[in-house]
């Protein structure tokens, strides 16, 4: 990886300044640029470096690199600027319509070490990919006027209580902390009865109950963000253990509460598929791959559409329950209001 000097966000313009460091020596432009953003295509990358998107900045650079090019060769300490501006990737449809950003987004808590949020739906934690702007990071930074770190993720769709740091010492405490089991999660769930009467799944399941699964991703290539179950735990599969708790059963849908022990990839949405109720509105676990993949193209049929029902999944992290970093025998709990959209499926 190559070393970030500063960054810049804006609303809608990124701008990263790197530093050539002694391994990337003499290498090509686009290829040192790529090594920080694995996502752009070669392509892409030298259209930038076309458009003067992508420059060497320093006054290291040689008279011939005037005009820069992708073939040209950067040296150790060289500074790079990358700019990125916001476009249309970022944006979120609905049956063909756009769903609005929130602007406006709570702080639940804030201290010296850190700031908790209610993240919305459909907002990264931090950059990634080609989401760049619309990231809680982001958003904490622009608000705070400093840099904050990601102690832990919640995934694009999900809601709720996420927790940042204000600086590396308040990182790595919570960290530590997560790592540990000493934070205490819950979030809410919707899942959906497929192929079961919930007279079944009564006789199955008592109001709480835990699942032990271990899990893990077999897949290479596109087929990588699927995480399957197992029931033997080795280098691929690892132990994962969610506990539930049954709120209410209604219809076709099943409303609780979910408490990762672990903190696996897609824990309570691949736990709750396999217990047999899938979250409601989940793209990759309530049908398949393709399902999701044509919602990903914004290919989806009016089939898909009804039965994922919502355009997000059923799972906002309800509440979180942690101790402070100047008294760590105190605990602090926060609790975030449930999206309105998921109430609505519930007070049906």
């Amino acid at each position: 990886m190559t070393t970030i000097v500063s960054k810049h966000f804006g609303h809608d313009f990124y701008e990263s300044i790197l530093r050539v460091e002694g391994l990337h020596e003499a290498k090509r432009l686009d290829l040192f640029v790529k090594d920080s953003f694995p996502s752009f295509s070669r392509e892409f990358i030298k259209q930038k470096i076309e458009k003067k998107e992508i420059t060497i900045i320093s006054r290291f650079v040689p008279s011939n690199f005037k005009r820069q090019r992708a073939s040209g060769k950067v040296y150790f300490g060289d500074h790079v600027s990358v700019k990125i501006f916001r476009d249309t990737q970022e944006e979120v449809f609905w049956k063909g319509k756009r769903i609005p950003e929130v602007e406006k987004i709570e702080i639940l808590y804030e201290d010296s070490h850190l700031v908790v949020i209610s993240k919305p739906p459909f907002m990264t934690t931090h950059p990634t990919g080609r989401h760049l702007f619309y990231c809680a990071t982001v958003w904490v930074e622009r608000q705070l006027g400093h840099f904050v770190h990601s102690v832990h993720r919640l995934d694009r769709e999900t809601s709720g209580v996420l927790l940042l740091a204000k600086g590396p010492e308040a990182a790595n405490f919570y960290t530590r902390c997560f790592l540990e089991g000493k934070i205490k999660k819950e979030y809410f769930f919707i899942g959906k009865v497929k192929g079961q009467s919930l007279p079944f799944l009564e006789a199955i399941f008592p109001q709480e109950f835990s699942c032990y699964l271990p899990l893990g991703s077999p897949f290479l290539g596109r087929k990588r963000v699927i995480v399957t179950a197992s029931f033997f735990q080795n280098q691929v599969f690892k132990n994962a253990q969610t506990y539930f708790k049954i709120l209410e059963k209604k219809e076709d849908f099943i409303f609780g509460l979910a408490s990762p022990l672990t903190g696996r990839q897609h824990q309570i949405r691949v736990h709750a598929k396999e217990l047999g109720f899938p979250l409601l509105g989940d793209k990759l676990y309530l049908k398949d791959y393709e399902t999701f993949q044509r919602f990903q193209d914004k290919k989806a049929t009016e089939e898909d559409y009804r039965e994922m029902l919502l355009p997000r999944q059923a799972l906002h992290a309800y509440s979180l329950e942690f101790p402070l970093r100047e008294n760590p025998l105190k605990r602090h709990k926060v609790i975030a209001p449930i999206d309105p959209i998921l109430l609505k499926i519930k007070e049906k």
